[in-house]
């Protein structure tokens, strides 16, 4: 089958904002070349503003492992890293996608606040995998931090949820759960690489609800990135992977671009659960305007 289409920093809100100038780069340049480029960026600017976090932390454990550094982290760290993890990802978005610069100040922010939730959903999966071969007992949940699924309990500062503790803390419980369901099966079918995680950095932008307030311009301007990108893909199996017949590996990509939208939907439901119900997050102004 071919595939063919979709079947404590400021609270103030992200304002998006020209990026800096960059180093230039070849005229030949492929896009998923340049998502390649800044990614690794973007992921190294990130790691180290982590190790500060971790540095701070008043809870804090290495995980035994023989190759990465990984910390057992909690709810309070987290919240610390999600600030700069949004302002890092806005630098990413602005430079790997230049031409939605272009699009109306209100159209951008439109398209980043769909984007941001489900560029942690692509990493935390796609680090968990690398990291630890499965998803077990730890989940990533940025570059050097994760959380023990297995004690959600644990994560949880004793002071937050209040009466209701236990109840917040089962409810964490049945989303960790449903949400293994929905991406791990084509997580595991997809055996992604580096450079299909990369097209799906931009896929999953492209993957955009055709009910959503999206201009045609803005429609225009994702397919042409869509179509950039699965071009790149053709090539790189083709070239690099030597396959002729590709179209299931592009398929299982596709079923995992979707499965990781659903995944995000999942996540911004609980999101909004704990914020009405168990008061989480409610002096959180800047992440609770990416992740309701």
């Amino acid at each position: 089958m071919v595939y063919e289409g979709l079947m404590r920093p400021a609270k103030k809100p992200v304002k998006l904002v020209e990026p800096a100038p960059e180093i230039a780069s070849t005229s030949n340049e492929t896009i998923l070349g340049r998502i390649a480029r800044e990614y690794q960026s973007y992921v190294d600017r990130r790691r180290v503003q982590e190790r500060i976090v971790i540095k701070n932390a008043l809870v804090k454990e290495r995980i035994p492992h023989p190759t990465e550094e990984v910390y057992c982290t909690n709810f309070d760290s987290s919240i610390l890293t999600i600030h700069f993890t949004i302002f890092e990802t806005l630098t990413f978005f602005n430079k790997v996608f230049p031409s939605l610069l272009e699009l109306p100040l209100p159209e951008q922010q439109l398209i980043f606040r769909s984007y941001m939730p489900t560029v942690g959903m692509i990493e935390g999966f796609f680090r968990t995998s690398r990291v630890f071969g499965g998803f077990d007992q730890f989940m990533m949940c940025s570059e050097i931090m994760c959380v023990n699924m297995q004690l959600p309990d644990e994560w949880l500062p004793p002071h937050e949820g209040g009466a209701n503790r236990s109840s917040l803390v089962e409810s964490m419980r049945l989303f960790i759960n449903d949400q293994m369901g929905i991406v791990v099966p084509s997580f595991e079918r997809a055996k992604i690489t580096d450079t299909e995680m990369h097209a799906l950095l931009a896929l999953i932008l492209c993957d955009s609800d055709p009910t959503s307030e999206c201009s045609e311009r803005l429609l225009t301007s994702l397919d042409a990135i869509r179509s950039e990108v699965l071009e790149d893909l053709r090539q790189y199996y083709q070239k690099e992977l030597g396959l002729i017949d590709y179209s299931m590996r592009l398929g299982n990509l596709m079923t995992l671009c979707h499965a990781i939208r659903e995944g995000t939907s999942l996540f911004q439901e609980s999101f909004r659960m704990q914020v009405a119900i168990f008061d989480l997050y409610v002096k959180e102004t800047l992440i609770r305007e990416y992740f309701l």
